[in-house]
């Protein structure tokens, strides 16, 4: 539903990234830490390969090299798959199957856009090819064909903010710290953004934390008296990350 990405070393000059594949996603699942900013530069990865000499078979260490560019690629496939969002009724599917962009979508109303199950992921459909036909009796075809954000597992892995005097929402994945899309309601005006460490955040951890109002840059922090102090101590240090993370580490709350 996406074309490939594309890359820049100065954010003049861009040139197209390589379709992302299963043998990149299996290749660079082993690579951790923060990108190098360099997409010729090589990680080394040690593994161990089974060698066979005539009836023989036994493992030897052989050094893999992965080349960022392709971690990238990689990453970004992984990232928009998982939370890329568009809004509903930004796109429609006639009944012999192409999906067209709807030009007579003038936005979400101020009350649809404050709804989770408003927006869609923008990425073939996986949970709607599970759903009965008792469940899919209320959804319009033409319009409700994606995947709903509302139905994401954990429960409140997303933020849904209003802002600006609610003349913009914004939300937020808490699976992928970093991942912002908005929309200002009432007009075609939608995008999304990620800016972060590429971490992926497991959803046992995030669990603990959906009764919790997770703090970000511009929005007050409110945290739900936890019973348990381990689980009380664990939503602090949340909050923490997300000051280091998306603030650079200044604590001040405020851009």
């Amino acid at each position: 539903m996406r074309g490939t990405g594309r890359k820049s070393l100065n954010c003049m000059e861009w040139s197209l990234l390589p379709p992302a594949t299963e043998e990149m996603a299996m290749q660079t699942s082993v690579v951790k830490g923060r990108f190098m900013g360099d997409p010729s530069h090589e990680y080394e990865h040690t593994q161990l390969q089974k060698v066979h000499e005539g009836e023989k078979v036994f493992e030897e260490e052989v050094v893999v090299q992965i080349k960022e560019e392709t971690r990238l690629v990689s990453i970004i496939d992984q990232i928009d798959k998982a939370v890329a969002v568009i809004p509903r009724g930004a796109l429609f599917k006639t009944p012999f199957g192409p999906i067209h962009v709807n030009r007579t979508f003038e936005g979400l109303s101020l009350s649809e856009a404050k709804k989770l199950s408003s927006y869609f992921h923008f990425r073939e459909p996986v949970e709607l090819k599970n759903k009965t036909l008792l469940e899919k009796a209320d959804l319009d075809p033409s319009l409700d064909f994606l995947d709903s954000l509302e139905h994401d597992i954990p429960k409140g892995s997303w933020s849904i903010q209003m802002e600006r005097g609610n003349a913009l929402v914004v939300l937020r994945s808490l699976l992928w710290p970093g991942l912002t899309f908005y929309h200002a309601p009432r007009t075609k005006n939608c995008g999304y953004i990620y800016v972060g460490t590429v971490n992926l955040v497991c959803s046992v951890l995030l669990l603990p934390l959906i009764s919790t109002s997770i703090w970000y840059p511009g929005s007050e922090e409110r945290t739900t008296e936890l019973e348990d102090p381990a689980l009380k101590q664990v939503a602090e240090g949340w909050n923490v990350l997300m000051r280091e993370m998306m603030v650079g580490g200044n604590g001040s709350g405020r851009r």
